[in-house]
């Protein structure tokens, strides 16, 4: 029985959001537990002023150009598997050699096809299935979040066991699958563009990237559009400063090995953001865009509600936090994106994501960065900083309708 192109396209999808870096990162932890690993390259490898502007480079900068350069003027097919050639490459540098250096290039390598990846798997699920409804690409884009956290935990485990015998296994394993991956999406996934005929304008040149960024500033205009983007920047900029602070006080309360712990977490996660997404669908019936434009204000008020939690510093609070910062992208982020696709031009549609979701990473950096101008270098002062950004763009979020009616008069 042969396969519809629209389920050609999910299977290519659910390969696309998979991580196979996971199965590498046993391997990565007892290379930096080792008596030879010096404390400066602990210092290398965390400094902020590295990591940060590695991610400030690569995700921020070149994301949005990569989008406009590659997904959109060329093929978006094309980039996501330029992106794979570059996680590959990663991968393969992380073992090459044991030097600071090395792990330096080899974060930067993987960065970079972040960069070429961009939100391109998603916006071709969306352009596929756009004509099914945006019911069908919410759910599908929802279960493609359960299927990668579902991963990401049995890659940690798989990764530990296969560790134990050889460290190179779980590099093996993760070439492996992304090979796999390279070969599903060569195969199934198609570039479908239902614009195709009309995507350079009438005087026979394609929109310039500044058509893009006036795109990208009129969702702030828009009192339907706002709150969908500040949720999103909520979300963002909560689990980007967060997530590293959750992550640790985990392990503070459970030292040793945390793989199956993580794919417990993940699995109960993932579970738990698929029934709670599909139930908001299910109950909105066939007002599914009302549904999804009310999901904005519970996004960005669980993300206010987080960084009172992980000043509770407690075994309990830190797995709550854990699983929040986990379960409140899973849930909301594609319902948001499935949202707000109605209010972007598609022939820009992988540019103007990447602006919003590039912008949101840059938020992110910059709220540590202002924290500590303003003195906020402790832990508890940040996620004060954080509580009050959120506070901020949940009062914009509530009074959108009258500023959005006030304007109109």
């Amino acid at each position: 029985m042969p396969i519809s192109k629209e389920r050609r396209q999910e299977i290519a999808y659910y390969f696309s959001v998979i991580n196979p870096l996971y199965i590498v990162i046993p391997v990565y932890s007892l290379y930096l537990a080792e008596p030879g690993v010096s404390a400066s390259l602990l210092d290398l490898m965390h400094g902020m002023h590295v990591v940060l502007a590695i991610f400030a480079v690569f995700t921020i900068v070149l994301q949005p150009l990569a989008a406009y350069l590659v997904a959109d003027r060329v093929s978006r097919k094309g980039s996501w598997l330029l992106a794979l050639l570059f996680f590959k490459a990663g991968v393969l540098a992380y073992v090459i050699d044991k030097s600071p250096a090395r792990l330096v290039i080899a974060d930067a390598v993987y960065k970079l096809g972040l960069a070429f990846r961009g939100l391109n798997p998603e916006v071709i699920v969306y352009e596929a299935l756009k004509e099914r409804g945006e019911e069908r690409v919410a759910r599908v884009l929802i279960r493609g979040e359960l299927f990668s956290l579902v991963a990401a935990g049995l890659f940690l485990v798989f990764g530990e066991v296969l560790a134990a015998y050889d460290p190179q296994l779980p590099v093996i394993a993760s070439i492996l699958v992304l090979f796999v991956m390279f070969v599903v999406s060569l195969v199934f996934m198609e570039d479908v563009r239902h614009y195709q005929s009309s995507a350079r304008g009438g005087d026979g040149r394609y929109p310039g990237f500044w058509r893009a960024a006036a795109d990208f500033a009129k969702l702030f205009s828009r009192g339907e559009s706002l709150p969908a983007v500040l949720a999103i920047y909520a979300i963002v900029v909560t689990g980007y400063v967060l997530a590293p602070s959750s992550i640790l006080l985990l392990y503070k309360w459970l030292p040793g090995s945390h793989a199956m712990l993580e794919a417990v977490l993940y699995t109960v996660a993932g579970t738990t953001a698929l029934l709670l997404a599909h139930l908001t669908l299910r109950l909105s019936g066939q007002h599914t865009g009302d549904a999804l434009a009310s999901v904005a204000l519970p996004a960005i008020a669980l993300c206010a509600v987080t960084p009172l939690l992980v000043v509770g510093d407690t075994l309990v609070t830190s797995i709550i936090v854990f699983l929040l910062l986990m379960l409140i992208p899973r849930v909301y982020r594609p319902l948001l994106f499935t949202y707000l696709q109605r209010f972007i031009d598609g022939r820009l549609r992988a540019t103007v994501n990447s602006l919003l979701f590039s912008t949101a990473s840059l938020a992110a950096l910059a709220v540590p960065v202002l924290g500590g101008m303003l003195g906020f270098n402790t832990i508890e002062g940040m996620l004060h900083l954080i509580l009050g950004f959120n506070a901020v763009l949940l009062l914009a979020c509530i009074l959108r309708r009258p500023l959005a009616h006030a304007s109109q008069s």
